[in-house]
């Protein structure tokens, strides 16, 4: 690279630098950080958080005492999802002006588990007209048979209108349903469909500070979990700088992921030797250490007397589960526990504790690469300490 080519890029990050400050200023300024799920940790809680507030808005007695408002919102989405997306051409969405009398139940109990009936429905919107059932999912993966069983469920009682939705954070279709996409089930996502509908109900909201705010609060979080933290106007403008300086960002960009791989590789590196040096596993308790070209980087960990427990601290990549964070917790491999949270790594339940989130992961990882020695294991330091205290806590203690 000629240094040329080097002060270009140098000019196109400090570009997106400035840019960042300035909406960061501007963040916390009309106090955005500040947000009630994060505080209450009950950001990614689909029952208590999603499913709570979703159908809370939806329901024409809800406290919002609005009526039908954010209901026909809601269809009216449905109804521009099945105009534009091919995938939608078939569901048998309702009119919105059919909206009478309408009923809807969170955590709807549909009996005792069987083969192919029976569970809860996170969101069950009805009348004498049509059926409304939504399968939300956070992080969980889908109970056995459990779109069939919901499917099973509308099927079995009379409407003129019935649709199953899957409502996912980015829309993706169910990988452990036989049921077809677009035909027994449809695809929904937070990233932009309860997305658009939550911008549209809080324009309708304007003029109830409470109402409006709560919402507010509520798209926060949800832009959150789809990564989308950046305002519409902060996109803009980084576009703008992207577009304006396309060669030097296409070489950022190639470059990106090669860069975080190599310094947190080596963060990891470091923190393995830190545990064994401190003593605070041996060298039996190491199970493996993953590179950044495997699916998660993670550092594995067999600490515990049962056999079924694995420990593990995830991601250093800033990908991965929980929006990227750097967290530990406990894993079911064997898949023999119920209480178990992601579909892929198994972690359990009730036993994770974040470390770092993406964005001071990305921080950390910046300082570390610019840092001297004494920077370096003092950041590797910092995570081998709160790692001793969660083995503390969660192992040596059986």
């Amino acid at each position: 690279m000629t240094d040329i080519e080097k002060k270009s890029i140098d000019v196109t990050l400090d570009l997106i630098g400035r840019s960042i400050k300035k909406f960061r200023e501007i963040e916390k300024i009309k106090g955005e950080k500040f947000n009630l799920f994060n505080i209450l940790d009950r950001r990614t809680d689909e029952v208590k958080t999603h499913s709570a507030f979703i159908s809370e808005l939806l329901n024409p007695k809800g406290s919002h005492l609005l009526d039908e408002k954010f209901l026909f919102l809601f269809i009216e989405m449905l109804n521009r999802k099945k105009a534009s997306d091919c995938d939608w051409e078939n569901a048998d969405v309702p009119d919105s002006n059919k909206l009478k009398n309408v009923i809807v139940e969170c955590e709807k109990d549909i009996g005792k588990v069987k083969s192919n009936n029976g569970g809860r429905i996170d969101i069950l919107i009805s009348n004498d007209i049509f059926q409304i059932c939504i399968e939300n999912k956070i992080y969980a993966s889908d109970q056995s048979l459990q779109l069939e069983r919901y499917r099973s469920y509308i099927n079995r009682i009379p409407k003129q209108n019935k649709i199953l939705i899957y409502l996912t954070l980015n829309g993706e279709n169910s990988v452990e349903s036989k049921l077809h996409s677009g035909k027994d089930y449809y695809s929904l996502s937070y990233k932009k469909d309860i997305l658009d509908w939550l911008e549209m109900c809080y324009k309708e909201s304007t003029d109830i500070p409470i109402i409006r705010e709560s919402i507010k609060q509520y798209i926060i979080l949800v832009r959150s979990l789809t990564n989308q933290v950046s305002t519409i106007e902060m996109k803009n403008e980084i576009h703008q700088i992207i577009l304006s300086n396309i060669i030097n960002s296409e070489k950022i960009a190639q470059e990106f992921n090669n860069a975080i791989d190599k310094v947190s590789d080596e963060l990891k590196v470091q923190i393995k030797d830190l545990l064994l040096k401190k003593n605070i596993i041996s060298e039996s308790e190491l199970i493996s250490l993953k590179n950044n070209n495997e699916r998660f980087s993670t550092i594995w960990l067999r600490v515990s007397k049962d056999d079924r427990i694995f420990f593990g601290i995830e991601s250093f990549s800033g990908k991965g589960h929980r929006e990227g964070s750097l967290f530990i917790g406990q894993v079911d491999f064997n898949r023999s526990m119920e209480n178990v949270k992601f579909k892929y790594h198994i972690w359990i339940d009730g036993t994770i504790e974040d470390i770092w989130d993406k964005y001071e992961l990305y921080s950390k990882l910046q300082e570390y690469s610019n840092g001297m020695e004494t920077t370096k294991y003092n950041i590797a330091n910092e995570v081998v300490t709160k790692i001793a205290e969660y083995i503390s806590r969660h192992y040596k203690s059986e």
